[in-house]
Order: C-alpha cells, then structure tokens, then sequence
C-alpha cells in the first residue's frame, strides 16, 4: 500500500511539474539560454539515461546521423533535452520489448532535422489530427499504458515552435510511428525571462 501511495505522489508531482513547465512556455516567462550543442552527443547522453527502460524491456536505441559530423547549434540545453525525453520515452513504452528505437539527425539546408522511429502500436487513423492537443491520447495508447497525462506531445510541440523549428509524424496502427522534429542551424537567441525550464 506505502509503495502503491508513493506512485501515485509520483505521478501527481510530475503532472504538477509538466503544468509548471507548459504555462511557463505559454506565458513567453521562460529565460533562454543557448549554448553550443553537439546533437549527437546530447542524444546519446539522453538515451544513457534511459539505461534503466532499455533493460527492462530489453530494447536498444540506434542513433544515426548524416553527414557523421553534424555541426554544433546554440541552442537551450534544457529545452533540447526535454524534447528528445518526451519522443524517446514515449517510442519505448509504447513498443514491445525487444524493440529497437531508430533516431536520426541529418543536416538539410539551413536547419537539423531529427526523427525517432519506433515499432510499436502506432496512431489510429480517425486520431492524428489529434494526437498534439492538450491532454488527448489516442485508444490504443490508453489500453497499452492506463497511465500518461496526454500533455507530453503538447509540450513537444510547443517547445519546438518556440525555436522555430517544426514537428509532425507518420504512423501507421500496429506497425509504430516516427516523429520529426527541426532545429535550426542558427540556432536560438538568448531571452530574458524570469524562470528556465527547471522546476
């Protein structure tokens, strides 16, 4: 029961969290501060991290990019890093085990474009012109994990806009989906504000 207690505290402190965090990039509060990112190896921290998800499940991460040495962007580090945790943890928790999550950064034009591929059970089609609003979550995501906000793919998109940059997916039910998301090469701006993502 104290475990079953200590969960659902969990749960809500990160709802809380993810509101804070949501309001501040709604409300242009959120200070920015871009430094110069190697987006591999802020990928590969990000999927280090997520060790103890991959050996749960016996899944793997495989990061690609093209051409091999993708120049450094300024971006806010904080910011990146939330984006690529919401993509990357939602394609493993909604794969099988044994999957593998595919992401690819490739430098096109003027800007980085990202993409994370899973093979899990997909977006049903009547819900994809859904699947970005506050607090929606497609069918068969609630039957697979009961648990989740429907608030991380609106973060995602918010974040991403913020920058500039652009977000979509492809998806087919029951054979997984890949997001996209764009970087662009100049990078962001600093911005004055009066919290950062932190909470």
């Amino acid at each position: 029961f104290i475990e079953k207690i200590s969960q659902s505290a969990e749960r809500m402190v990160n709802l809380v969290n993810l509101l804070l965090q949501i309001a501040r990039v709604e409300m242009g509060r959120l200070r920015i501060e871009p430094e110069p990112i190697d987006l591999k190896d802020i990928t590969q921290k990000m999927a280090a991290s997520l060790k103890n998800v991959l050996d749960f499940k016996s899944q793997r991460i495989e990061i690609k990019t093209n051409p091999d040495n993708i120049p450094s962007v300024q971006m806010d580090k904080e910011m990146l890093w939330q984006v690529l945790q919401n993509l990357i943890s939602n394609a493993l928790r909604y794969s099988p085990a044994g999957g593998v999550v595919s992401i690819s950064i490739s430098l096109k034009d003027n800007f980085v474009e990202y993409s994370v591929q899973d093979n899990g059970i997909g977006i049903p089609n009547d819900q994809k012109s859904r699947i970005f609003e506050r607090f929606f979550r497609a069918g068969n995501a609630v039957k697979a994990v009961p648990e989740g906000s429907g608030l991380g793919l609106f973060f995602v998109k918010a974040l991403v806009e913020s920058w500039g940059g652009k977000i979509w997916f492809e998806s087919e039910e029951g054979k997984g989906a890949t997001f996209f998301f764009t970087v662009p090469l100049e990078g962001m701006k600093p911005k004055e504000g009066e919290v950062t993502l932190k909470v």
